[in-house]
């Protein structure tokens, strides 16, 4: 996992859900957390923002000062209907995480 580097992207939501798509930096130990808008924005190539994970549990946003860690996943379940049904879509695009399995 790492720190989040984008946490002023989720002040307006309150949290970065569970099951977030992310793109994680080992070296520098930070994630960028995308939001649906921005995954949406990507949808002609959604390789372009180079996720390789999901958030594995909530992660609680006070203000553009909040520090926060998240544990990033590359494997396990995603369960579809916590997500808006385009997004899904886009993100069942990505073939770099096979180990992902989307349920309904």
């Amino acid at each position: 996992g790492g720190m989040v580097s984008n946490i002023s992207d989720w002040v307006a939501v309150g949290k970065i859900p569970a099951g977030t798509a992310v793109k994680f930096d080992l070296s520098g130990k930070t994630f960028t957390a995308y939001t649906d808008a921005q995954i949406k924005a990507a949808e002609s190539d959604i390789t372009t923002l180079g996720i390789n994970g999901y958030l594995q549990e909530d992660v609680l946003v006070a203000s553009e000062n909040t520090k926060a860690s998240g544990t990033v996943v590359y494997a396990g379940e995603i369960y579809q209907y916590m997500f808006d049904e385009e997004v899904v879509a886009i993100l069942q695009k990505i073939t770099t995480l096979p180990q992902i399995v989307w349920v309904q």
